[in-house]
């Protein structure tokens, strides 16, 4: 069976065509087998057994390269989406290129195919056969990919005013039926109409939710997810985005400070609150097993040509990594401390590298049970957390630079990370 990411076997099937005894043509695809079931209460299950679909949406761009990537950028792009431990994979929002789907199939992530439906609809007829055109070629184009399991049929059609999209969106998920009745169509909704009769067509009813950054606070999301889920009890629910910017540039001592009502996009794009949202979000998440998916607004920074903010001009910074995939943000090792089976320790902060006295905390990210810390040399003492956030508090700083490391122990292996702050 193709397993996801414990097993992602693949069968190369040839199909020869011939004329007599001459074979005049021939064509080699790559299969997987495997079943799946989404439950509104259970979530997600492959192959008779519970996965959590966990991991990014991720546009197809690069820093000075715009969409010219090349594959080696793409297979770049899934070792780290490996390395954090992704399951799931939601390619927003067009058809990727073809090479994206066959490492998805090889590398065993979960995939949502997308077509460009966003935003708002035009009331045409040519617009609407436009759609299903779109979809179809999706579907037919990428049938055989066993990673791809969601049809998406589109993206916040109702964010911004035009004509009703209802019948459109609920003639796309019947093209999904007709066209492959083995998958599961999708739709993502924007935040704040979530009663929209729109939202609830698909077989996997996807939302994105902001709160903590466009309005509301952190704590928001939970009682959204137990609302919704209470509401709909027999629909699948799951989050097709989530994220709040991050600019490793910027900092703040004290991120929760900023988890106010409000939107946040004209103010600081600190590494901290970006970190201390994800933190209140996927804790949220992972108690609520209900929601079959939960996808990262964004796994990488990518252009966006109408914005300016958090520092920088025509760039969506909400990504987990930099736009130049130098900088894995402190966001990324909360999700890989969680995700990941793969032993390590990261010292969160450590750009904000001149720390304010008033600063008294330090925090790490790790997947080892017991973690100790070492300020110049003195051992700080060693700590365990169930949680994956390990925090040591009331640290008192030397006048100048500061050396803290952290270290841990896995079996044989000794994992270790390091950071200078000066005060």
């Amino acid at each position: 069976m193709w397993n996801g990411v414990a097993d992602p076997y693949l069968y190369t099937v040839r199909i020869d065509v011939f004329e007599g005894d001459r074979v005049v043509d021939s064509v080699t695809e790559t299969l997987g087998l495997r079943s799946f079931t989404l439950s509104p209460n259970a979530g997600f299950s492959l192959n008779g057994q519970y996965l959590d679909l966990h991991g990014v949406n991720k546009h197809q761009d690069q820093k000075d390269k715009g969409w010219a990537i090349s594959d080696a950028d793409t297979d770049a792009d899934f070792a780290i989406l490996k390395e954090i431990g992704s399951t799931a994979v939601r390619f927003a929002h067009y058809q990727h290129a073809q090479h994206t789907y066959d490492a998805a199939d090889r590398e065993g992530i979960i995939v949502w195919a997308e077509i460009g439906l966003v935003n708002h609809i035009n009331n045409t007829p040519e617009f609407a056969a436009n759609a299903v055109e779109q979809l179809t070629e999706l579907i037919r184009q990428n049938y055989n990919h066993p990673a791809i399991v969601f049809w998406g049929v589109g993206n916040e059609v109702l964010l911004r005013p035009g004509p009703n999209p209802n019948a459109l969106i609920a003639n796309l998920t019947n093209v999904v039926v007709q066209e492959d009745s083995t998958r599961l169509s999708g739709y993502a909704a924007n935040a704040g109409n979530d009663m929209s009769p729109v939202n609830w067509h698909a077989a996997a009813d996807g939302f994105n939710e902001y709160q903590g950054w466009y309005f509301g606070r952190v704590a928001d999301f939970a009682v959204w997810a137990d609302t919704i889920h209470a509401g709909h009890p027999n629909d699948a629910v799951g989050v097709t985005e989530y994220g709040a910017g991050g600019n490793i540039a910027q900092h703040a001592a004290n991120p929760a400070a900023n988890d106010v009502p409000g939107d946040k996009t004209a103010g600081a794009h600190t590494e901290e609150y970006q970190a201390y949202y994800h933190e209140g979000y996927w804790t949220a998440m992972k108690a609520r097993p209900f929601l079959w998916g939960k996808f990262v607004w964004n796994g990488f920074d990518f252009a966006s040509d109408g914005r300016s903010e958090g520092g920088t001009v025509g760039l969506n910074d909400k990504g987990l990594v930099t736009f130049d995939r130098k900088t894995k943000k402190d966001a990324f090792y909360w999700y890989k401390a969680n995700w990941s089976a793969d032993p390590f320790v990261y010292i969160a902060s450590k750009r904000f590298t001149a720390l304010p006295k008033a600063a008294t905390v330090v925090r790490v990210y790790s997947n080892v049970d017991s973690v100790e810390l070492r300020l110049n040399g003195t051992s700080l003492g060693r700590k365990t957390a169930p949680d994956h956030l390990f925090a040591w508090e009331g640290i008192t700083w030397a006048v100048g630079s500061n050396v803290v490391e952290a270290s841990a122990t896995s079996g044989a292996l000794t994992v270790t990370d390091a950071a200078t702050f000066t005060n």
